[in-house]
């Protein structure tokens, strides 16, 4: 299968399908992930769906076309008390996913001969996730916590809850933890062992004396950089140390075990499964799971993206998401430009206010508000007063791919630039890009993805404004050397 051709096994395009799945149907981009033609509650309009949508709790019906989904492995970004919808999902025509006990469509892609072609990809993708640090619910502090230096070997225990699906789907109970813990004490009794617990998990609800228990708050990453090993039985972020390369013993079948890249502990409910594996290069095997077995869509845009690009929407979002919520208070704004404020300014804790610079010497805002000024709207006598006072302060301006058509006309834009220091077009001071240009080691990675950018760029002939209308090369100029001479408007 090439890179990103649609699978045959797919429910065909513009199909209508229906599924019981409340968190699906809620979802504002759920055809976009399979090129349907609506998802439809099962209940409703089931007789009329061309197919049916199946958790794995769901029981099929043999004489109707179904496809079993379940949560994409790199899915979405999540903040307490918040429930945004997901970029990937997981759609499989043999069986449920993560499910060790019947093959499923994943084996199938995992088995094929002709996969070591995507594995480049593969090892793209992997340094991407372990270098952006992204994880099936990307969140948490990525920060590592205070442990005591004893030079021992970490071996991190993963608890699971009692009744956890993945444990059933694993060919595994919750026994199995039980035995992993007992087995990580007798066969390394000289190791620190640490727990990353879980709400009801299993081995956190005992006393245990030897278990160095982390901090549930903790991002997947950030427990990942204490461990030498990781033992689980089939938690998730077992299927994320592969990727980084570390040691996995697995006392279940996940689905990322079996392939000759974690320690296979399971017990003998898990050999038809094992029967079915083969031994696979990382490279390939992340090409598998990671690019050609999940679907992946924006829920904003409500189309399909590839992994990569699903991938940086979420790493986006993430950084986004860790910021601090703020109040800002929006200075220079004409009014139809303080809708687009609006729809910037996404961390606000509040909707943004707006004031002109003399209502802001008037009546100074709490010190903690952020004062966003448009371009250079903001008198530079005002501005370096509110510095001098530790105010922080922001300059918003048009970006460089901006829209069809001048922003005089009122067309909102599709991008924006934030600068803390001044503005990219004064040189007579600093700014956040010529800082960024002058001081950033900019990685392998960033540098392929700007590669690309800028081609995509010139290829589809994209500018500022992007006026469409084409200018023919002068005949008198044939064979003379020309220059463009750009015009620009007083002020």
């Amino acid at each position: 299968m090439a890179a990103d051709e649609r699978p045959d096994w797919l429910p065909p395009p513009a199909a209508t399908l229906a599924t019981r799945d409340a968190a699906l149907l809620r979802w504002p981009h759920a055809a976009a992930f399979l090129d349907a033609a609506a998802v439809l509650p099962l209940r409703r309009f089931g007789r009329r769906a061309d197919g049916v949508l199946l958790r794995s709790r769901d029981r099929a019906a043999p004489s109707r076309p179904h496809w079993w989904i379940g949560d994409g492995f790199f899915r979405r970004v999540v903040r307490p008390g918040e429930d945004p919808p997901a970029v990937s999902l997981l759609v499989d025509d043999l069986g449920p996913p993560r499910d060790a006990r019947r093959e499923s469509r994943l084996e199938r892609i995992l088995t094929d001969a002709g996969l070591e072609a995507h594995a480049a990809r593969g090892a793209d993708l992997r340094a991407r996730i372990v270098s952006l640090r992204l994880a099936q619910e990307c969140g948490g502090a990525d920060i590592l916590p205070p442990l005591p230096t004893s030079g021992r070997r970490r071996i991190l225990l993963v608890d699971q809850r009692r009744g956890d699906p993945l444990l059933d789907g694993a060919a595994a109970t919750a026994a199995d933890l039980g035995t992993m813990a007992a087995a990580a004490r007798r066969e390394h009794p000289d190791a620190d062992l640490l727990l990353r617990t879980v709400p009801g998990g299993i081995l956190g609800a005992t006393a245990a004396a030897d278990l160095i228990r982390l901090d549930p708050g903790l991002s997947d990453h950030a427990a990942l950089d204490l461990a030498d090993e990781v033992w689980t039985v089939s938690a998730e972020i077992g299927f994320l140390a592969v990727l980084r390369k570390l040691k996995v013993a697995c006392f279940g079948l996940p689905f990322y075990a079996g392939w000759g890249l974690t320690l296979d502990r399971s017990s003998p409910a898990g050999a038809a499964a094992l029967a079915r594996r083969r031994p696979l290069s990382l490279d390939a095997f992340a090409a598998g799971i990671i690019a050609l077995y999940p679907r992946y869509a924006d829920p904003i845009l409500q189309t399909t993206l590839t992994a990569e690009a699903a991938l940086d929407r979420l790493a986006d979002w993430r950084d986004r998401q860790r910021g601090p919520r703020r109040c800002y208070v929006c200075v220079g704004f004409v009014p139809w430009k303080r809708a687009i404020a609006r729809l910037y300014l996404v961390d606000a804790a509040a909707p943004p206010r707006f004031a002109s610079p003399a209502s802001l010497r008037r009546q100074p805002p709490p010190a903690e508000t952020v004062i966003c000024a448009w371009g250079a709207e903001l008198p530079e006598a005002d501005e370096a007063e509110l510095r001098a006072g530790g105010r922080e302060l922001l300059h918003m301006e048009d970006g460089f791919v901006r829209s069809v058509g001048l922003g005089s006309d009122f067309l909102l834009p599709a991008s924006l630039v934030l600068d803390r220091s001044g503005l990219y077009f004064d040189a007579t001071r600093p700014s956040d890009l010529e800082t960024l240009l002058a001081t950033t080691e900019f990685e392998p990675l960033l540098l392929a993805r700007a590669a690309a950018l800028r081609q995509r760029l010139v290829s589809a002939r994209l500018t500022k404004y992007n006026f469409a209308d084409p200018i023919a090369r002068p005949a008198s100029a044939t064979g003379r050397r020309l220059i463009l001479v750009p015009a620009q408007v007083p002020g």
